[in-house]
């Protein structure tokens, strides 16, 4: 009988729990489709507002248009936002009651079969008493305690979800709550949409009636068409290409044909020797002579060297509208070129190949022949004007893709105003420096390790060191002044010159990572060191002629 009763009893008890989530389900279902058909209604009503609005005929881009259509869009967002609470809502609860439902049933189920199997145990134990031992009986109760420890704990598992259930209901309270203030505030929103909707179609339609705007439309031509075109596109470009190269290699040519014949001078004074020696044959000539007739070999070599690098252009397949012209300003540029660097480096000997190859580094930036020079900084852009490769790059380019008047023959002849300078350094200065270069020589040599030259024509101008001396034994007391004053002092002139040498450009070289102007620290850099090495010449000239 307390079997049957407790099986009666939970099946009782399940049935109403079953019920309960039941009527709850049903209960949830019906908000959620209230709230559903609110939200519809909603969409719908602002799908209308937005109709009304395109229909409104206001100017798209009006401020009015615009904060009626910002208007619409945040109810919109707001409506989307609240669908998406209430789907969650509802999956939520669909969730949650089906658990619950589960639960119960099979709480339901276990409790019938555990009923069932006690009840039949004691109609075995009632027919079987006489035969049964107690410890039989003993593990039949034992069963039946255990049965009921599991049902307490299905139990306490059924009572956490009807507190998982309180606690959905109270935040579907919640949310029913927030949603019925957000449409009192849309709502509202819209009526004032509305409002302002009417005002403006009022505005429009009294516009568009009156003479006043008929009149001025007619007096100005205005097309809306046209003028919505031109503000959507209010600039049109027509590009027109003016002496087209075909292929990056042909833009590139000129830049890199100069670099080329520059560097091309370059080896001819690093092979050949700069100065001519004398022999059996040929025992007199002047400076002027040896510096000319080595300036020919240079020039021979200088000219097969651009013939062999602009023809050898023309045989990669490089664009090229006039053929001779450009091999033409080759040669001219080569000219110019070796006589450039000839001169240097027969004037100034190791010194003026370094200044060479500081040319040519400047040159590729400076010289726009890679990029607009307007890319380049202010020092290169200022610059540009005295380097060679300027008109050297820009000569080449007309026969490449095509001359405009005469700026093929203006390049060539600005690149001839570099020949009077480099033979005025080549005949003139170099004259002047021969015995300053033979002692710079003759102190290379000692150290074993540099290549040097030997001056000939240095006996000739030795002369005048004999006179010289001849005037000093007039005067020996003047002499031996200045000589005992200048040896006195030597020691500390070199010791000085090494100092500076070594600390000044090792200062810049680091203000030269720190300072923003990198070319202005590299430019003085580089001028230090020439400066300071042309200082220690000097200083070990006058020593040597004061020793004499």
């Amino acid at each position: 009988m307390q079997l049957s009763s407790l099986h009666i009893g939970v099946n009782t008890a399940t049935g109403q729990i079953v019920s309960g989530l039941n009527t709850t389900q049903s209960a949830v279902n019906a908000v959620s489709q209230a709230m559903q058909k609110t939200c519809d209604k909603t969409d719908e009503f602002i799908d209308g507002l937005d109709r009304v609005l395109a229909s409104s005929g206001l100017d798209h881009n009006s401020k009015e248009y615009q904060a009626l259509a910002q208007q619409i869009a945040d109810a919109r967002t707001q409506l989307k936002q609240e669908q998406q609470l209430l789907d969650t809502f509802g999956n939520n609860a669909d969730a949650l009651i089906g658990d619950g439902t589960t639960t119960a049933t099979t709480l339901g189920n276990t409790i019938a079969g555990l009923t069932a199997d006690g009840a039949n145990k004691l109609i075995d134990a009632r027919d079987k008493l006489t035969g049964t031992i107690m410890p039989s009986l003993d593990s039949s109760f034992t069963s039946l305690s255990a049965t009921s420890g599991s049902l307490i704990g299905t139990l306490d598992a059924l009572g956490s979800l009807i507190g998982q259930s309180d606690g959905l209901l109270n935040q579907l309270d919640d949310t029913l709550r927030q949603t019925r203030t957000t449409l009192d505030s849309t709502i509202g929103a819209l009526g004032d949409l509305e409002g302002n909707l009417d005002a403006t179609r009022t505005d429009v339609a009294a516009l568009s009636s009156s003479q006043t705007y008929e009149q001025i439309t007619k007096l100005l031509g205005l097309n809306a068409a046209s003028i919505g075109d031109f503000m959507g596109n209010p600039v049109h470009l027509s590009e027109i290409v003016v002496y087209p190269t075909d292929n990056y290699g042909s833009a590139v040519t000129p830049f890199y044909t100069n670099l080329a014949l520059w560097v091309g001078g370059f080896v001819l004074v690093a092979i050949y020797k700069l100065e001519v020696d004398r022999d059996e044959r040929i025992r007199n000539y002047t400076p002027t002579q040896g510096y000319l007739g080595r300036w020919l070999l240079f020039m021979t070599v200088g000219f097969m060297q651009a013939i062999i690098v602009t023809v050898g252009d023309i045989a990669l397949g490089i664009q090229c509208a006039h053929p001779m012209l450009f091999i033409l300003a080759g040669l001219l540029e080569s000219f110019i070129y070796v006589n450039i660097i000839y001169a240097l480096a027969a004037t100034f000997r190791h010194i003026g190949k370094a200044v060479a190859v500081v040319l040519v580094i400047v040159q590729i930036p400076g010289a726009s022949g890679l990029y607009p020079i307007e890319m380049m900084p202010e020092f290169f852009q200022r610059l540009k004007p005295f380097l060679p490769f300027t008109y050297g790059i820009q000569a080449m380019r007309g026969p490449i893709a095509g001359l405009y008047k005469m700026h093929y023959w203006n390049d060539m002849f600005h690149l001839l105003w570099y020949l009077p300078v480099a033979l005025f350094i080549g005949l003139v200065v170099r004259r002047l420096a021969m015995n300053l270069n033979a002692l710079f020589d003759e102190r290379l040599a000692d150290t074993d390790l540099m290549i040097t030259e030997r001056n000939a024509g240095v006996d000739s101008q030795l002369r005048f060191v004999g006179m010289a001396r001849e005037f000093a034994e007039r005067y020996p007391e003047i002499a031996h002044a200045r000589a005992e004053r200048f040896l006195a002092v030597y020691p500390k002139l070199v010791r000085w010159g090494f100092l500076t040498l070594a600390v000044l450009p090792f200062v810049l070289l680091i203000l030269l990572f720190i300072i923003q102007q990198k070319t202005v620290m590299l430019t003085l850099w580089i001028v230090s060191i020439i400066v300071i090495d042309t200082y220690l010449i000097v200083v070990e000239y006058l020593k040597e002629r004061y020793a004499r």
